[in-house]
């Protein structure tokens, strides 16, 4: 509304063409102004960075031994603990259907205890999460026929772990694609969060 005396451009520039003797900052007003500048470019970075309030999980870590021990003594005994959001109940029925071919590996329960586990993993299974991990994965698998029973086969996971180097998951530190616990934090407590993720160095 001052175009004449450049007020918009003040804001920026810190002068308006004005009839008034121009004014200074003293030592102490520049010192305190250099102060809040960097803390305004500063402290939104460290706090998008640190697990702070702004970053971390909406969502409470799970501590599945305490849901279901069963599950964590014959699952976790062997490789990571996939967290049941993370497949949907199709391949849970599937993958729970022959567990004398576990992945090459014999994994086979008594049927009472095989029966747990599947009831706990199809009540906990993608359709029943509102986590975003579980939403992709349901969608990217909904118009394949094959029942994957890998998180690694699911489209949403290879389109997620494209841009990494192949090497990764052959280094000593991973070892594999199935280990997801090497670089997602907490993952055995069913969080996934960009956050948390942390590749492993001198990989």
């Amino acid at each position: 509304m001052h175009k004449e005396s450049g007020t918009l451009y003040s804001i920026f520039g810190g002068y308006k063409q004005i009839d008034a003797p121009p004014a200074k900052l003293t030592g102490v007003q520049k010192a305190v102004a250099w102060l809040f500048l960097l803390s305004a470019l500063v402290i939104p970075f460290y706090l998008l960075l640190s697990d702070t309030p702004l970053t971390q999980s909406r969502y409470s870590a799970v501590h599945y031994e305490k849901e279901h021990q069963l599950f964590v003594e014959e699952c976790a005994s062997c490789h990571t603990l996939y967290a049941p959001y993370l497949l949907p109940k199709r391949s849970w029925k599937k993958l729970m259907a022959n567990l004398a071919d576990h992945f090459g590996d014999d994994a086979s329960l008594d049927e009472t205890d095989r029966r747990s586990v599947e009831a706990y993993l199809l009540a906990n299974s993608a359709e029943s999460s509102t986590k975003e991990a579980a939403h992709y994965i349901l969608n990217s698998v909904k118009n394949i026929k094959k029942d994957i029973i890998a998180i690694s086969e699911s489209p949403y996971w290879r389109d997620k772990h494209a841009s990494l180097d192949k090497a990764l998951f052959d280094s000593p530190k991973v070892k594999s694609k199935a280990n997801c616990k090497a670089c997602h934090r907490r993952f055995e407590n069913g969080i996934i969060e960009d956050a948390l993720i942390s590749l492993p160095k001198g990989v």
